[in-house]
């Protein structure tokens, strides 16, 4: 997700012609500049905070800007494509969690009952996550299945 993100955002910028440029597409592009780090080295739940924070710099970006302005209007008319992106966002939630689906039945098929047993709680969660159908309540499952990670 927080690719899509970035390529929406770097579209975005892109697209305000260079000499149009101001306050505004600095701070999409300062947006941008962040991704890096976060991408490489962040957590997940450093990285949904990143994607959701386009909707917060969005909306103070609309607080500034000038309708009369190139700039104005090129970032302006982009936050339609956000609606494209959300559009990506759920595919890409849904391609993953049909994977994921696939891989638990997958694993569960090659581990003995014993190892299931001696992991109940692992995998309780992950059987939560997969009857988890609403992709609106997944976050919160998947959170307690990631917060087995580090037990194996």
């Amino acid at each position: 997700m927080m690719a899509i993100n970035v390529q929406f955002v770097e579209t975005v910028v892109r697209n305000v012609p260079a000499a149009a440029r101001g306050p505004s597409t600095a701070a999409l592009q300062a947006y941008i500049d962040r991704a890096n780090p976060i991408l490489e080295k962040g957590t997940t739940r450093q990285k949904m905070e990143y994607v959701y924070e386009l909707q917060d710099l969005f909306d103070r970006l609309r607080s500034i800007l000038d309708r009369r302005e190139t700039e104005s209007q090129t970032i302006g008319m982009s936050r339609l494509g956000l609606l494209g992106v959300a559009q990506s966002f759920a595919e890409e939630e849904d391609e993953f969690y049909e994977k994921f689906v696939e891989g638990s039945h997958i694993m569960k098929s090659k581990i003995s009952p014993e190892a299931v047993t001696l992991e109940d709680n692992f995998f309780e969660a992950l059987q939560n996550y997969v009857d988890t159908t609403d992709f609106t309540r997944r976050d919160p499952v998947f959170q307690r299945f990631m917060s087995f990670r580090n037990n194996f």
